[in-house]
């Protein structure tokens, strides 16, 4: 066959690179990476915008063929590459579902929740804008009852579906990696702990994949806030 050329245009700080990332070195996939410096706002030169016009990250490019969004491309690679372990996307028809759902729930209840919950916290603050408190405990509170929702759904176990890591985890786990700028406490949400914890000792490249976020990026916010 024809042989394959993968290139992941990608920043280390966006979640959703991250999540393509750790996938495609979990699975020995070889790829080409391409930085996009979202700092430099290169993801809105016109060459980018031409290859992706949501001007997002990540984008993949296999030969002339072109993807955007974290959930389609891992789902893709997980469909068109032979070496897939089995577990990131069941090919049980029922678990596979199971998977797609907390994928799609995860979109507004986790990555929303947590970015409207950060940006009343932290983000605002940053940007000298005065703090609502009525509104920072709104954002908490909804954040707290869709995490809520995630303990449940793991009911003691440390995966979301099947005995192993799977796409919904390591998309899901990603999202919760931003509340680490503020040491966010999640308290009685026991579940939680242990299958973040068993994410990132079954994730074998997550320290790798996380070096610019905990030795540059989380620092340099850190110290921003204490200003």
């Amino acid at each position: 066959g024809s042989e394959k050329s993968l290139t992941l245009f990608y920043h280390p700080n966006s979640p959703p690179c991250r999540v393509v990332w750790s996938f495609l070195l979990e699975n020995h996939i070889q790829c080409k990476l391409e930085l996009v410096n979202l700092f430099q706002d290169e993801q809105l030169d016109e060459a980018y915008k031409a290859l992706n016009p949501a001007h997002s990250v990540p984008t993949l490019v296999e030969n002339r063929f072109v993807l955007y969004e974290s959930c389609a491309i891992v789902r893709y690679l997980a469909s068109s590459q032979n070496n897939v372990a089995k577990n990131w996307y069941p090919s049980d028809v029922k678990e596979k579902a199971l998977v797609n759902q907390f994928i799609s729930w995860s979109r507004v209840h986790i990555k929303d929740s947590v970015n409207l919950f950060l940006n009343e916290v932290l983000w605002k603050p940053l940007k000298g804008i005065p703090v609502d408190v009525d509104e920072q405990e709104k954002q908490r509170e909804n954040l707290k009852n869709n995490l809520q929702i995630l303990e449940r759904s793991l009911n003691d176990r440390t995966s979301l579906v099947g005995s192993k890591v799977s796409l919904c985890d390591l998309v899901i786990a990603e999202e919760l990696v931003n509340l680490e700028l503020i040491d966010f406490d999640y308290d009685e949400l026991v579940n939680i702990q242990q299958w973040l914890f068993f994410v990132k000792q079954n994730v074998s490249c997550w320290d790798k994949v996380h070096q610019f976020f905990n030795q540059v990026y989380k620092p340099t916010i850190q110290k921003a806030m204490k200003k």
